[in-house]
């Protein structure tokens, strides 16, 4: 649909924390709190930042989240071949288990390449650099072998 003047008429944009802050009358970090650090923040104001939140359509950013907490709550899981249905049953147990515990799972298929699931292949590689702020890592190897080497780094 154009706008007057002939140009497109963007998509509306979600709205940010600064949206609801001042829709809300009050700072940024009283609204980041409202949702991270509840009992930091006034009850009244909390529930009044929260129901603005909620009819603006404000979601919490989860990168961003994790820029503050240093936790993406992600937890990786590499298999050799995500069709086997031995590993199926592994990724949807966890994907449920992550759900549960309000995590998200980030899935990684080797294609049964064995120099795909050693430390340096690219999904591994961002595995084990996300170590420090990920929830936790595994990898479901098709050997014994790379299994090791991917434990020990190497």
């Amino acid at each position: 649909m154009a706008q007057p003047g002939g140009h497109p008429q963007r998509p509306p944009r979600p709205a940010t924390i600064t949206d609801v802050a001042a829709a809300a009358g009050v700072a940024a970090s009283t609204v980041s709190r409202s949702f991270t650090r509840p009992g930091r923040v006034n009850h009244r104001t909390r529930e009044h930042v929260l129901a603005v939140a909620e009819s603006l359509g404000y979601q919490p950013n989860p990168a961003a989240q994790a820029l503050e907490s240093g936790r993406t709550r992600t937890v990786g899981l590499l298999v050799p071949d995500i069709t086997n249905p031995y590993f199926a049953g592994i990724i949807k147990g966890a994907e449920r288990a992550a759900a549960a515990a309000g995590l998200t799972l980030m899935l990684g298929d080797t294609q049964e390449n064995a120099a795909q699931e050693g430390p340096g292949a690219p999904f591994a590689a961002a595995v084990t650099s996300a170590r420090r702020s990920a929830a936790g890592s595994r990898a479901c190897s098709g050997s014994a072998a790379s299994t090791a080497r991917w434990r020990s780094g190497r």
